[in-house]
């Protein structure tokens, strides 16, 4: 929803930054954050078009003065009532809240809608989906979630001990399914037994 708060006048090339953002945003089924709306200016080389500086040490208009400069545009877009306030998402500002329901019923159908057994349980291979940049991470999310592919965001810089950490994740998942498994194998015997014991009484 387009709300304004301020009275900002935006003309010009500001104006032209935020109109180019509405039909990036517009593309968007989901929320994007603010890097990934500069990721799209960046790869459809749009900074130069639209008046972005040169990096004189790079060569490049992708800086964080050029980060910096689409930041304050879209801030005044929003303000202003030009940019839709739900298609960006805030992250780190979000408001803890509290599940509630309405009575017994609602949360049990909340509970019903939630219910989903473990797919990738007994199956050969077990996948999951990294990503480094936690800008993507939004727009990975509803995929995995549909999937049912955990979704780990990891970093390059770590990479090397992420996999040896997540070796050991893997294994304690492992080790888990291993347990459940012989769990159930446990129960199915002593159920067998039972069984039997009642059929050999009612003989």
């Amino acid at each position: 929803m387009k709300e304004q708060f301020r009275e900002i006048a935006i003309r010009g090339a500001a104006r032209d930054v935020i109109d180019a953002a509405n039909k990036i945003l517009a593309e968007y089924e989901q929320k994007v954050t603010l890097r990934q709306l500069y990721y799209q200016f960046v790869a459809r080389d749009l900074l130069g078009d639209l008046g972005f500086a040169v990096d004189p040490e790079t060569g490049s208009t992708n800086s964080q003065k050029s980060y910096n400069k689409l930041a304050g545009i879209i801030s005044d877009g929003r303000l202003a009532g030009l940019i839709d306030w739900d298609s960006i998402e805030d992250r780190g500002r979000a408001p803890t809240s509290w599940i509630e329901y309405d009575g017994p019923v609602d949360m049990v159908e909340s509970a019903l809608r939630r219910y989903r057994l473990p797919r990738w349980k007994d199956q050969d291979y077990y996948v999951e989906l990294w990503v480094e940049k936690q800008a993507l991470a939004g727009v990975l999310e509803p995929l995995a979630y549909e999937a049912h592919v955990t979704l780990l965001l990891t970093r390059l810089i770590r990479a090397a001990f992420r996999t040896v950490i997540d070796g050991d994740r893997m294994q304690t998942i492992k080790s888990r399914e291993e347990k459940h498994k012989e769990e159930l194998r446990r129960s199915a015997r002593e159920l067998a037994d039972r069984l039997a014991e009642e059929d050999s009484d009612a003989e």
